[in-house]
C-alpha cells in the first residue's frame, strides 16, 4: 500500500469512527432528554417530620441557620408539646410548619445569656426576630414582645392559628 493510500485508509478508519462517536452522542442526548422530565417530576425522597415541642429556644444564629435549612429542604415542621419559646417561635415563619391549638409560645426580647444587649444590638436582634413573624405579630413583637426581659409574653397557637399560621391536622 502505497504512503496515499494508507493516509486515506486512516482517514476513512476516523471519519467512520468520528461518525458512530457522533451518533452515540445524538443517541444519548436524545434518551436524556425522554428520561430528564420523568427524573423531574419523580418525588424527592421525604423526610419525616422534625417534631419540635417544649423548646425554650437558644442561639438566634444557629436558629436562623436551621431555619433556613429547613426552608430550603421543604421539611414539614411540627409545633406541638407544652411551649415553644424565645427562638423557637420563629419556627413559625416556614411555609410547611403547623402549630398545635395548645402549644403556649413565649415572646421575649434577645438578650446574651439573659443579659441586656447594648441598644444597637437589641434593635438589630429585635427586628432579626420580627422579621420571621407574620406582620401583624411582627408589629406587636417590635412595640410590646421585645420589652420583656425576666419573663416572656404568652401567646396559643389557637391565637397563632388566628393570625393565619397553619394548624396542625
Amino acid at each position: 500500500m502505497t504512503p496515499l493510500q494508507t493516509l486515506k485508509h486512516a482517514y476513512i478508519a476516523t471519519a467512520s469512527l468520528s461518525r458512530r462517536i457522533v451518533h452515540g452522542l445524538v443517541i444519548t442526548c436524545a434518551l436524556t432528554a425522554v428520561a430528564a422530565p420523568s427524573l423531574a417530576t419523580e418525588p424527592m425522597r421525604r423526610l419525616p417530620p422534625k417534631i419540635v415541642g417544649n423548646d425554650i429556644g437558644g442561639l438566634l444564629s444557629a436558629r436562623i441557620q436551621e431555619i433556613s435549612q429547613l426552608e430550603r429542604s421543604g421539611r414539614q415542621v411540627v409545633i406541638n408539646g407544652d411551649y415553644c419559646i424565645s427562638a423557637c417561635t420563629m419556627y413559625i415563619s416556614l411555609r410547611n410548619v403547623c402549630v398545635y391549638p395548645k402549644t403556649v409560645f413565649g415572646f421575649h426580647g434577645p438578650s446574651k445569656s439573659g443579659k441586656e444587649l447594648p441598644a444597637e444590638k437589641f434593635e438589630y436582634w429585635s427586628a432579626r426576630m420580627a422579621s420571621f413573624y407574620p406582620a401583624n405579630l411582627a408589629r406587636w413583637y417590635m412595640k410590646t414582645g421585645r420589652h420583656a426581659r425576666k419573663n416572656y409574653y404568652r401567646i396559643r397557637g389557637a391565637e397563632l392559628i388566628r393570625q393565619g399560621v397553619p394548624a396542625c391536622s
